[in-house]
């Protein structure tokens, strides 16, 4: 092989087929054989995978010089008469030919002469035609007879008409209604051989023919194998000899062992797997690194290759590509339902067993082909010239292929920001809504601990639950370089999660896994897919990131459940209905796991919640109280948890511990810059001292992390009102409720707004829809200082009734009746209600340095004795 044809041929095999017809054009000229010589070997390359125990390899390096022309041409064969050769396998050539006898045409298969001395070789052929002639299937070649003529073993077959699967293929993926078709043809024949106790052990896409109708057959049964060990047989195979194709073959098949019908589900799901992509998932440069990567090496989701293929045929590739037996799917029937189910859900309803989809179907042309190899490269040449090319190709091709990639990611530009999208719960049951949002919610956290990354906050995420928009799209209104979107099956004690990373400029899939856990290792799971997610965007990891991201400990999976029926049906509600059955949800899951450090950080927030203003259900010193004792305790358990620093400083500040506060949001911050809820809440702090421009900038921050949380942006009007930035607050909250016109916090924070600003028609009204939608105290005071301060006294001394009427039944905080007292301008009343919030610590007094709804008071000196008792002067 000279030079010239042997760097071509290398360059080009490693082209899609679009850019090597350019190639070839380009390097070829017009010389019209040398373009030939190239084609053919392109299309004989696949016939360099064979046997692994094949000396083909070695022969080919051995005898390079020798020339196949001056070997006879076999003509006939007993009463068939040759046409033309179809192609070669492992173990002899395949030819088209004529029966004389009833004038149809077979595929005859004649055993290599120099195997037909091998008892090994002659054995083997003959068992795969008796298995082969037990089965008598529409996706199964059949086979005729078996015979020796003349020196010559033959097996004579079904001629099916059509191309081969891996030319039809052509290294392009198929469509998804042909991908579909076939898959659950070659199923059906799978299913017909594996029920007679047949596993076929060598199937691939060059052994699958697809005629012009769109039937496909399963052929060569060369390396079958019975279940079940065939009487007076003996053993065709060495000890630990390996058989097979190695791209194709199982892990267990790789290594030797002892293998089942689960070896050929793997190598199905190589073939789904290379009809979604164009490509084989373990291909390497060597037998010897493919078999490695077989046994030990991930394959690259089908969506990153192939962004149309959907997430029900990933999760169908990726679970018969599991590396064990046991996690694959445990027969072809299972496999097949689920190929149907996804068949059903992109529209393909006509499937029935007994009648597969058949799909017309046209291969693509390939260039040359072996039945235009003349004396001068003869089949023999060719094969040995394969075989040398492709040993000497794929180190460079991988090299290649890993710097083009790199290449391309630099290209687009450097992933800094990602938006984690609700992961859709696969279940038939509506009721688990909740664990795939917990999952979700999971992801996020677990993302968001990395610096240098920027993780948009749950709640902005779920904002596109159920969204049809392109991700494009949403990805503009997030900002972000790239979004993860996946799903989330339960079933049982068992939970699956396949999740992929698209780049947003470009729609591209970076990467996509499917994982599957037991429930009470489902803290590993969420982390391990994290760090798979941080090592494809390539963003740098310091160790103590790394450290926070491993559990060292399993989950009780009630527990667990617990926890995420609390988080996600109820705390997420914010009325007090929905805090006391999330905070019995926490409760239950920390007295089945007393280690659960997520579950107490959940009672925390709820002691705190319950005791705000908003609430006000329960007194807040013992509400306090009992959050510190939560949040200490989950920070016993993981002193590294943001959330549950977040907490602590929640409670600190509202204890006037404002040193302690500061530290634990800052702490909070470090750990998780992500966080959005940790900003807010140190803007609150920072708001509370007066420090307005920093404590809008956190609050800022918190908005951009979280761009859809209501709550955040309410809040983000609260701190604009307290910086004396009336306008700005009036058009933040008006905003806020454009988008959530019950959300009674903008109102409320709107009404008081309006009442600093003097605008009390409107004070009026923005705070009545506010007790309209949550007629809490703090909520009934603040409409009681608008009625006031509007001259409606009535209507204030109406609430006022209301409020004392109320405390008897319920804890009602003292600065309700503050404001209202405030509105009516009775400065003793005032006051007395304010000593009383003062020795209770209410939240209201943290904000009384500079809420405009105490300016009325500034002049008194009482005002600057609690100020001064409070620490705050």
């Amino acid at each position: 092989m000279s030079d010239e044809i042997f760097n071509i041929f290398e360059a080009a095999i490693e082209l899609e087929p679009d850019a090597r017809k350019a190639f070839l054009d380009r390097k070829c000229g017009g010389d019209a054989e040398l373009r030939r010589q190239i084609d053919e070997l392109l299309a004989c390359d696949e016939r360099a995978e064979g046997f692994i125990e094949s000396p083909t390899i070695k022969a080919a390096f051995e005898t390079i010089g020798e020339d196949r022309s001056s070997s006879q041409m076999i003509e006939a064969v007993g009463p068939f008469t040759i046409v033309r050769r179809l192609g070669s396998g492992g173990m002899g050539d395949v030819y088209l030919a004529q029966d004389s006898r009833l004038r149809r045409n077979v595929a005859l298969k004649l055993l290599n002469r120099d195997l037909i001395g091998d008892s090994q070789s002659r054995a083997r052929f003959q068992r795969e035609a008796r298995l082969a002639s037990t089965l008598d299937h529409p996706n199964i070649c059949t086979i005729h007879e078996i015979g020796e003529v003349s020196g010559l073993m033959f097996i004579a077959m079904q001629y099916a008409e059509g191309a081969t699967l891996k030319a039809a293929i052509g290294g392009r993926p198929l469509a998804l209604d042909r991908l579909l078709s076939i898959s659950l043809q070659v199923a059906n024949a799978l299913s017909a051989a594996h029920a007679h106790g047949i596993i076929h052990r060598d199937i691939k896409s060059s052994n699958i023919i697809v005629a012009p109708s769109g039937q496909a057959k399963v052929l060569d049964f060369g390396l079958a194998k019975p279940l079940v060990k065939e009487d007076n047989s003996t053993e065709l195979t060495r000890d630990g000899a390996v058989m097979g194709t190695p791209t194709y073959m199982s892990p267990e098949q790789a290594r030797g062992e002892e293998v089942d019908h689960r070896s050929d589900i793997f190598s199905f799901g190589v073939v789904l797997y290379e009809m979604a992509t164009g490509l084989t998932p373990f291909k390497s440069k060597s037998q010897a690194e493919t078999m490695n990567a077989v046994i030990n090496q991930p394959h690259v989701a089908a969506a990153a290759l192939n962004q149309d293929v959907p997430p029900q045929l990933c999760a169908v590739i990726d679970r018969a590509l599991a590396k064990q037996p046991g996690d694959r799917y445990q027969s072809v029937d299972d496999m097949k339902s689920d190929l149907y189910r996804v068949a059903q859900t992109v529209g393909q309803s006509g499937y029935n067993s007994s009648d597969p989809l058949l799909v017309p179907y046209s291969s693509h042309p390939q260039p040359g082909g072996l039945a235009r190899m003349s004396n001068r490269v003869t089949p023999r040449r060719l094969w040995q010239i394969a075989a040398i090319a492709i040993v000497a190709l794929t180190l460079l091709a991988i090299s290649y292929v890993k710097f083009f990639r790199g290449s391309s990611s630099l290209a687009e530009g450097e992933i800094k920001s990602v938006a984690v999208l609700p992961l859709e719960n696969l279940s038939a049951d509506a009721s688990q809504e909740y664990f795939a949002d917990g999952m979700t919610d999971a992801l996020i956290g677990d993302l968001a601990k990395i610096k240098g990354l920027q993780v948009i906050s749950r709640t902005s995420a779920m904002h596109y639950k159920g969204s049809k928009k392109p991700l494009g799209e949403i990805a503009s209104e997030l900002k972000v370089d790239a979004m993860v979107e996946g799903t989330v099956l339960r079933s049982g004690d068992r939970v699956q999660v396949r999740a992929q990373l698209i780049r947003a400029a470009t729609d591209r899939h970076i990467w996509s896994q499917t994982y599957e856990r037991d429930l009470r290792d489902v803290l590993a799971l969420q982390s391990e897919i994290a760090q798979a997610i941080v090592r494809e965007i390539r963003v740098k990891i310091m160790p103590a990131d790394r450290a926070r991201l491993t559990p060292d400990r399993p989950v009780n999976r009630q527990a667990f459940d617990d926890y995420l029926q609390g988080r996600f049906l109820f705390w997420n509600k914010r009325t007090e209905e929905g805090l006391h059955k999330a905070l019995s949800f926490f409760q239950s899951a920390v007295k089945r796991d007393p280690a659960y450090a997520e579950a107490y950080v959940g009672l925390a927030d709820c002691y705190n919640f319950l005791a705000s203003e908003q609430i006000s259900a329960l007194p807040p010193m013992d509400a306090r109280r009992r959050a510190q004792e939560a949040a200490n305790k989950a920070l016993e358990f993981d002193n590294e948890m943001a959330d549950a620093h977040a907490s602590l400083g929640f409670v600190k500040n509202f204890n006037w511990d404002w040193a302690g506060a500061e530290q634990e949001y800052k702490r909070a911050i470090e750990l998780n810059p992500n966080y959005a809820q940790a900003h807010l809440l140190y803007g609150n702090f920072l708001l509370s001292f007066g420090r307005f421009e920093a404590a809008i900038a956190e609050s800022n921050r918190a908005q951009e992390l979280d761009p859809f949380s209501f709550a955040i942006s309410a809040q983000r009007g609260f701190i604009l009102e307290n910086a004396r930035r009336y306008d700005d607050a009036i058009e933040q909250l008006r905003r806020v409720i454009s988008m959530d016109q019950d959300n009674y916090q903008a109102y409320w924070f709107l009404g008081h707004t309006y009442a600093a600003n003097r605008q009390f028609v409107e004070a009026v009204a923005a705070s009545e829809k506010s007790v309209a939608l949550s007629r809490t105290p703090g909520a009934l005071g603040f409409l009681g200082m608008c009625y006031g301060l509007a001259g409606r006294r009535a209507e204030a001394n109406k609430i006022l009734n209301e409020l004392l009427e109320l405390s008897r039944h319920r804890y009602v905080t003292p600065p309700a009746l503050a404001n209202v007292y405030i509105g009516l301008g009775d400065k003793d009343q005032t006051f007395f209600w304010l000593e009383k919030a003062f020795q209770q610590r209410s939240y209201y007094l943290v904000y009384l340095k500079v809420f405009p709804g105490v300016d009325a008071l500034r002049s008194d000196p009482r005002l600057d004795d609690l100020l001064r008792r409070m620490g705050r002067v």
